[in-house]
Protein backbone atom coordinates (compact mmCIF):
# COMPACT_ATOMS: atom_id res chain seq x y z
CA UNK A 1 0.00 0.00 0.00
CA UNK A 2 1.35 3.45 -0.94
CA UNK A 3 2.04 6.07 1.73
CA UNK A 4 -0.86 8.23 0.52
CA UNK A 5 -3.36 5.34 0.41
CA UNK A 6 -2.30 4.29 3.90
CA UNK A 7 -2.77 7.87 5.12
CA UNK A 8 -6.28 8.05 3.61
CA UNK A 9 -7.16 4.74 5.27
CA UNK A 10 -5.93 6.00 8.62
CA UNK A 11 -7.97 9.18 8.21
CA UNK A 12 -11.06 7.05 7.49
CA UNK A 13 -10.49 5.06 10.67
CA UNK A 14 -9.94 8.32 12.51
CA UNK A 15 -13.36 9.57 11.35
CA UNK A 16 -15.04 6.36 12.52
CA UNK A 17 -13.73 6.75 16.06
CA UNK A 18 -14.28 10.53 16.07
CA UNK A 19 -17.51 10.43 18.06
CA UNK A 20 -16.14 7.98 20.62
CA UNK A 21 -13.07 10.14 21.17
CA UNK A 22 -15.16 13.29 21.43
CA UNK A 23 -17.09 11.86 24.37
CA UNK A 24 -14.12 10.57 26.31
CA UNK A 25 -12.72 12.31 29.36
CA UNK A 26 -9.99 14.01 27.37
CA UNK A 27 -9.19 17.24 25.57
CA UNK A 28 -9.22 17.41 21.79
CA UNK A 29 -6.95 19.35 19.44
CA UNK A 30 -8.29 19.40 15.89
CA UNK A 31 -6.05 19.40 12.83
CA UNK A 32 -7.67 20.69 9.65
CA UNK A 33 -5.12 20.42 6.84
CA UNK A 34 -4.38 19.04 3.40
CA UNK A 35 -3.58 15.42 4.20
CA UNK A 36 -3.92 13.84 0.77
CA UNK A 37 -3.58 16.40 -2.02
CA UNK A 38 -1.18 19.17 -3.14
CA UNK A 39 0.47 19.85 0.22
CA UNK A 40 0.35 16.48 1.95
CA UNK A 41 3.97 16.69 3.15
CA UNK A 42 3.20 19.94 4.94
CA UNK A 43 0.05 18.45 6.46
CA UNK A 44 1.93 15.40 7.71
CA UNK A 45 4.72 17.60 9.12
CA UNK A 46 2.17 19.60 11.13
CA UNK A 47 0.56 16.36 12.33
CA UNK A 48 3.95 15.03 13.45
CA UNK A 49 4.70 18.20 15.41
CA UNK A 50 1.35 18.07 17.18
CA UNK A 51 1.81 14.39 18.03
CA UNK A 52 5.28 14.96 19.48
CA UNK A 53 3.99 17.81 21.65
CA UNK A 54 0.94 15.84 22.81
CA UNK A 55 3.13 12.89 23.80
CA UNK A 56 5.20 15.15 26.06
CA UNK A 57 2.13 16.83 27.52
CA UNK A 58 0.41 13.54 28.32
CA UNK A 59 3.55 12.00 29.85
CA UNK A 60 3.67 15.03 32.15
CA UNK A 61 0.07 14.47 33.29
CA UNK A 62 -1.96 16.11 30.55
CA UNK A 63 -3.70 19.48 30.88
CA UNK A 64 -5.76 20.18 34.00
CA UNK A 65 -5.65 16.47 34.78
CA UNK A 66 -6.92 15.30 31.38
CA UNK A 67 -5.00 13.72 28.50
CA UNK A 68 -4.99 15.37 25.09
CA UNK A 69 -6.00 13.68 21.83
CA UNK A 70 -5.63 14.68 18.20
CA UNK A 71 -8.47 14.43 15.67
CA UNK A 72 -7.51 14.94 12.02
CA UNK A 73 -9.70 16.19 9.20
CA UNK A 74 -8.54 16.47 5.58
CA UNK A 75 -9.67 19.59 3.69
CA UNK A 76 -7.61 18.63 0.59
CA UNK A 77 -6.94 22.30 -0.13
CA UNK A 78 -10.67 22.98 -0.60
CA UNK A 79 -12.05 26.03 1.31
CA UNK A 80 -15.62 24.69 1.47
CA UNK A 81 -14.39 21.43 2.96
CA UNK A 82 -12.27 23.40 5.43
CA UNK A 83 -15.32 25.35 6.62
CA UNK A 84 -17.31 22.14 7.04
CA UNK A 85 -14.46 20.58 9.04
CA UNK A 86 -14.24 23.65 11.26
CA UNK A 87 -17.98 23.52 11.98
CA UNK A 88 -17.69 19.86 12.98
CA UNK A 89 -14.79 20.59 15.32
CA UNK A 90 -16.62 23.51 16.96
CA UNK A 91 -19.40 21.17 18.11
CA UNK A 92 -17.01 19.23 20.38
CA UNK A 93 -17.45 20.22 24.02
CA UNK A 94 -13.87 19.24 24.82
CA UNK A 95 -12.19 21.09 21.96
CA UNK A 96 -9.17 23.23 22.87
CA UNK A 97 -8.24 24.64 19.47
CA UNK A 98 -8.02 23.86 15.76
CA UNK A 99 -4.62 23.82 14.09
CA UNK A 100 -4.64 24.82 10.42
CA UNK A 101 -2.61 23.67 7.46
CA UNK A 102 -0.58 24.97 4.54
CA UNK A 103 -3.17 26.68 2.34
CA UNK A 104 -3.86 30.39 2.86
CA UNK A 105 -7.09 30.36 0.77
CA UNK A 106 -8.64 27.80 3.12
CA UNK A 107 -7.70 29.75 6.25
CA UNK A 108 -9.03 33.02 4.82
CA UNK A 109 -12.33 31.37 3.90
CA UNK A 110 -12.62 30.05 7.46
CA UNK A 111 -12.18 33.45 9.13
CA UNK A 112 -15.89 34.35 9.41
CA UNK A 113 -16.79 31.07 11.10
CA UNK A 114 -13.70 31.08 13.34
CA UNK A 115 -14.95 34.34 14.85
CA UNK A 116 -18.65 33.48 14.75
CA UNK A 117 -18.28 30.22 16.69
CA UNK A 118 -15.71 31.25 18.08
CA UNK A 119 -12.85 28.77 17.73
CA UNK A 120 -9.22 29.30 18.75
CA UNK A 121 -7.34 28.83 15.48
CA UNK A 122 -3.59 28.15 15.49
CA UNK A 123 -1.66 28.65 12.24
CA UNK A 124 1.69 26.81 11.97
CA UNK A 125 2.20 27.35 8.22
CA UNK A 126 -0.18 29.39 6.03
CA UNK A 127 1.55 32.73 5.40
CA UNK A 128 -1.20 34.96 4.01
CA UNK A 129 -1.18 38.30 5.82
CA UNK A 130 -5.02 38.49 6.17
CA UNK A 131 -5.12 35.36 8.34
CA UNK A 132 -3.94 37.57 11.20
CA UNK A 133 -4.37 41.09 9.83
CA UNK A 134 -8.16 41.33 9.63
CA UNK A 135 -11.07 43.31 11.07
CA UNK A 136 -12.50 40.64 13.39
CA UNK A 137 -12.35 41.73 17.02
CA UNK A 138 -11.45 40.12 19.26
CA UNK A 139 -9.25 38.00 17.05
CA UNK A 140 -9.11 34.23 17.57
CA UNK A 141 -6.37 33.53 14.99
CA UNK A 142 -2.79 33.06 16.18
CA UNK A 143 0.19 32.36 13.94
CA UNK A 144 3.61 30.88 14.55
CA UNK A 145 4.87 30.95 11.00
CA UNK A 146 5.89 33.28 8.19
CA UNK A 147 3.81 36.34 7.25
CA UNK A 148 3.78 37.37 3.59
CA UNK A 149 3.82 41.05 4.44
CA UNK A 150 7.31 40.54 5.88
CA UNK A 151 8.43 37.58 3.75
CA UNK A 152 8.60 39.61 0.56
CA UNK A 153 11.36 41.84 1.89
CA UNK A 154 13.44 38.88 3.10
CA UNK A 155 13.16 37.11 -0.27
CA UNK A 156 13.90 40.22 -2.32
CA UNK A 157 16.76 41.26 -0.02
CA UNK A 158 18.46 37.95 -0.81
CA UNK A 159 18.07 38.63 -4.54
CA UNK A 160 19.55 42.10 -4.15
CA UNK A 161 22.44 40.69 -2.10
CA UNK A 162 23.15 38.35 -5.02
CA UNK A 163 23.28 41.39 -7.35
CA UNK A 164 20.14 40.57 -9.31
CA UNK A 165 19.63 43.49 -11.75
CA UNK A 166 15.86 43.01 -11.61
CA UNK A 167 13.30 40.42 -10.55
CA UNK A 168 10.39 38.78 -12.35
CA UNK A 169 7.52 37.54 -10.14
CA UNK A 170 5.97 34.10 -10.71
CA UNK A 171 2.79 33.98 -8.60
CA UNK A 172 -0.04 31.49 -8.18
CA UNK A 173 -3.44 33.03 -8.84
CA UNK A 174 -4.84 32.73 -5.31
CA UNK A 175 -5.22 34.89 -2.21
CA UNK A 176 -1.72 33.76 -1.25
CA UNK A 177 -0.28 34.90 -4.57
CA UNK A 178 -2.05 38.26 -4.39
CA UNK A 179 -0.83 38.74 -0.82
CA UNK A 180 2.73 38.24 -2.05
CA UNK A 181 2.24 40.55 -5.02
CA UNK A 182 1.49 43.36 -2.58
CA UNK A 183 4.35 42.56 -0.21
CA UNK A 184 6.93 42.06 -2.96
CA UNK A 185 5.93 45.19 -4.84
CA UNK A 186 6.30 47.20 -1.63
CA UNK A 187 9.61 45.51 -0.81
CA UNK A 188 10.98 46.17 -4.30
CA UNK A 189 10.24 49.87 -3.96
CA UNK A 190 11.86 49.99 -0.53
CA UNK A 191 14.96 48.10 -1.72
CA UNK A 192 15.18 50.00 -5.02
CA UNK A 193 15.00 46.69 -6.91
CA UNK A 194 13.31 46.75 -10.32
CA UNK A 195 10.42 44.34 -10.98
CA UNK A 196 10.56 43.35 -14.67
CA UNK A 197 7.12 41.73 -14.78
CA UNK A 198 4.62 39.29 -13.26
CA UNK A 199 3.47 35.89 -14.54
CA UNK A 200 0.30 34.46 -13.00
CA UNK A 201 -0.62 30.75 -13.04
CA UNK A 202 -3.36 28.49 -11.70
CA UNK A 203 -3.07 25.24 -9.79
CA UNK A 204 -2.60 22.23 -12.09
CA UNK A 205 -1.84 24.59 -14.97
CA UNK A 206 -0.14 23.36 -18.13
CA UNK A 207 1.46 26.67 -19.08
CA UNK A 208 4.86 26.31 -17.46
CA UNK A 209 6.96 25.34 -20.48
CA UNK A 210 5.61 28.34 -22.39
CA UNK A 211 6.04 30.60 -19.36
CA UNK A 212 9.69 29.63 -18.87
CA UNK A 213 10.36 30.03 -22.60
CA UNK A 214 8.92 33.57 -22.37
CA UNK A 215 11.33 34.30 -19.49
CA UNK A 216 14.16 32.92 -21.60
CA UNK A 217 13.31 35.14 -24.58
CA UNK A 218 13.16 38.18 -22.30
CA UNK A 219 16.56 37.30 -20.78
CA UNK A 220 15.17 37.25 -17.23
CA UNK A 221 18.07 36.77 -14.81
CA UNK A 222 16.22 36.32 -11.50
CA UNK A 223 12.71 35.23 -10.49
CA UNK A 224 10.76 35.28 -7.23
CA UNK A 225 8.52 32.23 -7.03
CA UNK A 226 5.33 31.85 -5.00
CA UNK A 227 4.01 28.36 -5.64
CA UNK A 228 3.04 25.11 -3.98
CA UNK A 229 5.03 21.97 -4.66
CA UNK A 230 3.36 20.66 -7.87
CA UNK A 231 3.63 23.97 -9.72
CA UNK A 232 7.09 24.64 -8.27
CA UNK A 233 8.28 21.26 -9.53
CA UNK A 234 7.08 21.98 -13.09
CA UNK A 235 8.62 25.45 -13.16
CA UNK A 236 12.00 24.27 -11.87
CA UNK A 237 12.10 21.30 -14.25
CA UNK A 238 11.53 23.65 -17.18
CA UNK A 239 14.15 26.13 -15.99
CA UNK A 240 16.62 23.24 -15.65
CA UNK A 241 16.09 22.43 -19.35
CA UNK A 242 17.44 25.84 -20.42
CA UNK A 243 21.07 26.33 -21.37
CA UNK A 244 23.12 26.85 -18.18
CA UNK A 245 23.86 30.49 -18.96
CA UNK A 246 20.14 31.19 -19.53
CA UNK A 247 18.79 29.72 -16.30
CA UNK A 248 17.43 32.47 -14.03
CA UNK A 249 18.24 32.38 -10.34
CA UNK A 250 15.19 31.36 -8.29
CA UNK A 251 14.18 32.93 -4.97
CA UNK A 252 11.21 31.00 -3.65
CA UNK A 253 8.64 31.27 -0.91
CA UNK A 254 8.44 28.09 1.13
CA UNK A 255 5.27 26.69 -0.47
CA UNK A 256 7.38 24.43 -2.70
CA UNK A 257 8.40 22.26 0.25
CA UNK A 258 4.81 21.54 1.36
CA UNK A 259 4.59 18.55 -1.00
CA UNK A 260 6.90 15.81 -2.29
CA UNK A 261 9.26 18.37 -3.80
CA UNK A 262 12.67 16.66 -3.69
CA UNK A 263 11.21 13.30 -4.68
CA UNK A 264 9.43 14.90 -7.65
CA UNK A 265 12.17 17.23 -8.92
CA UNK A 266 14.98 14.71 -8.30
CA UNK A 267 18.39 15.77 -7.07
CA UNK A 268 20.19 15.70 -10.48
CA UNK A 269 17.67 18.25 -11.81
CA UNK A 270 17.85 20.34 -8.64
CA UNK A 271 21.63 20.60 -8.96
CA UNK A 272 21.21 22.33 -12.33
CA UNK A 273 19.43 25.39 -10.93
CA UNK A 274 20.28 28.15 -8.48
CA UNK A 275 17.46 27.95 -5.96
CA UNK A 276 17.10 29.61 -2.56
CA UNK A 277 13.94 29.33 -0.50
CA UNK A 278 12.41 30.89 2.59
CA UNK A 279 12.42 29.03 5.91
CA UNK A 280 12.57 29.52 9.66
CA UNK A 281 14.78 26.55 10.54
CA UNK A 282 17.26 24.21 8.90
CA UNK A 283 16.71 20.57 9.87
CA UNK A 284 20.39 19.95 10.60
CA UNK A 285 21.01 23.10 12.65
CA UNK A 286 18.33 23.83 15.29
CA UNK A 287 19.13 26.88 17.44
CA UNK A 288 17.83 25.87 20.88
CA UNK A 289 18.41 22.94 23.27
CA UNK A 290 14.74 22.01 22.96
CA UNK A 291 15.05 22.13 19.18
CA UNK A 292 17.97 19.72 19.25
CA UNK A 293 16.00 17.31 21.45
CA UNK A 294 13.03 17.60 19.09
CA UNK A 295 15.18 16.64 16.10
CA UNK A 296 16.39 13.56 18.01
CA UNK A 297 12.84 12.54 18.94
CA UNK A 298 11.64 13.20 15.41
CA UNK A 299 14.34 10.94 13.93
CA UNK A 300 13.59 8.21 16.45
CA UNK A 301 9.86 8.30 15.73
CA UNK A 302 9.65 9.06 12.00
CA UNK A 303 13.05 8.15 10.56
CA UNK A 304 15.78 10.11 8.75
CA UNK A 305 13.99 10.85 5.47
CA UNK A 306 10.39 11.52 6.50
CA UNK A 307 9.62 15.06 5.32
CA UNK A 308 12.77 16.72 6.64
CA UNK A 309 12.41 19.70 4.30
CA UNK A 310 8.99 20.46 5.79
CA UNK A 311 10.47 20.32 9.29
CA UNK A 312 9.46 23.92 9.99
CA UNK A 313 5.86 22.64 10.02
CA UNK A 314 6.85 20.15 12.72
CA UNK A 315 8.58 22.78 14.84
CA UNK A 316 5.89 25.44 14.46
CA UNK A 317 3.08 23.03 15.34
CA UNK A 318 5.07 21.60 18.25
CA UNK A 319 5.70 25.05 19.76
CA UNK A 320 2.09 26.15 19.16
CA UNK A 321 0.66 23.14 20.99
CA UNK A 322 2.92 23.74 23.98
CA UNK A 323 1.88 27.41 24.03
CA UNK A 324 -1.76 26.30 23.87
CA UNK A 325 -1.19 23.96 26.82
CA UNK A 326 0.29 26.82 28.85
CA UNK A 327 -2.71 28.99 28.00
CA UNK A 328 -5.28 26.35 28.98
CA UNK A 329 -3.49 25.71 32.27
CA UNK A 330 -3.36 29.44 32.93
CA UNK A 331 -7.04 29.96 32.09
CA UNK A 332 -8.26 26.81 33.86
CA UNK A 333 -10.79 26.29 31.09
CA UNK A 334 -11.27 25.35 27.46
CA UNK A 335 -13.57 28.33 26.87
CA UNK A 336 -12.30 29.98 23.64
CA UNK A 337 -12.34 33.50 25.02
CA UNK A 338 -10.40 32.50 28.14
CA UNK A 339 -7.82 30.63 26.06
CA UNK A 340 -7.49 33.63 23.73
CA UNK A 341 -6.79 35.98 26.63
CA UNK A 342 -4.34 33.53 28.18
CA UNK A 343 -2.43 33.14 24.90
CA UNK A 344 -2.06 36.92 24.82
CA UNK A 345 -0.46 36.87 28.28
CA UNK A 346 2.20 34.14 28.20
CA UNK A 347 5.37 35.96 29.34
CA UNK A 348 8.01 33.44 28.31
CA UNK A 349 8.44 30.01 26.72
CA UNK A 350 11.55 28.03 25.82
CA UNK A 351 10.51 26.62 22.47
CA UNK A 352 12.09 24.39 19.87
CA UNK A 353 12.42 27.24 17.38
CA UNK A 354 13.43 30.06 19.75
CA UNK A 355 13.14 31.58 23.19
CA UNK A 356 9.81 33.39 23.17
CA UNK A 357 9.18 36.57 25.15
CA UNK A 358 5.46 37.34 25.09
CA UNK A 359 4.94 35.38 21.85
CA UNK A 360 1.44 36.86 21.57
CA UNK A 361 -0.13 40.01 22.95
CA UNK A 362 -3.54 41.61 22.56
CA UNK A 363 -2.12 43.71 19.72
CA UNK A 364 0.10 41.08 18.09
CA UNK A 365 -0.94 37.53 17.21
CA UNK A 366 2.29 36.81 15.30
CA UNK A 367 4.79 34.79 17.34
CA UNK A 368 7.58 35.34 14.79
CA UNK A 369 9.04 38.39 13.08
CA UNK A 370 11.08 38.72 9.90
CA UNK A 371 14.20 38.45 12.07
CA UNK A 372 13.28 34.77 12.47
CA UNK A 373 13.25 34.07 8.71
CA UNK A 374 16.08 32.37 6.78
CA UNK A 375 16.95 31.80 3.13
CA UNK A 376 18.22 28.25 2.57
CA UNK A 377 19.74 26.25 -0.29
CA UNK A 378 19.44 22.52 -0.85
CA UNK A 379 22.66 20.62 -0.20
CA UNK A 380 23.87 17.60 -2.20
CA UNK A 381 21.53 15.30 -0.24
CA UNK A 382 18.49 17.55 -0.59
CA UNK A 383 18.60 19.01 2.93
CA UNK A 384 18.03 22.72 3.50
CA UNK A 385 21.25 24.44 4.45
CA UNK A 386 21.94 27.96 5.73
CA UNK A 387 24.16 30.24 3.64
Amino acid sequence: MSKHKLLIALLFINSIIHNAIANEDSWVIGLDADMSSLAVEGGVAIQNGIELAIEEINVAGGILGKPVRLIIKDHRGNPARGIANLKAFSKLDNLLAVVGGVHTPVAIAQLPYIHQAPVVYLDPWAAGTPIIKHDYQPSYTFRLSIRDEWAGKVILSEAKKDLCPSLHLLLERTGWGRSNERSMTEAAAELDLKLSGIEWFNWNSGIFAAMVEKLNKENVACVALVANSPEGVDIIRNIAKLAPSNRPKIYSHWGIIGGNFIESVQLPTLKKVSLKYLQTIAFNSPKTPRGKRLVERYLQKYGPTEGHNAFSGVVHAYDLVHLLALAVKQSGSNHPDKIRKALENIPQHSGALKEYQYPFTADNHEALSQNDYLMLKFDALGYGQEQ
